[in-house]
């Protein structure tokens, strides 16, 4: 779970709607299971992360 959330955050750096939910689970506006909806999964495993 841990290496999903840190691939989950390098993600949403880069993409915004990965960002919002990220922003919205954090803030208690929706639940943390939100972030393992099917489609953020794939999203967040689809994207690649801006370089360092």
């Amino acid at each position: 779970m841990n290496r999903y959330l840190d691939r989950y955050r390098r993600a949403a750096t880069v993409d915004a709607g990965l960002g919002r939910t990220l922003l919205g689970v954090i803030n208690l506006l929706e639940p943390p299971t939100r972030l393992l909806s099917p489609s953020l999964v794939l999203r967040t495993l689809r994207t690649k992360p801006a370089s360092a």
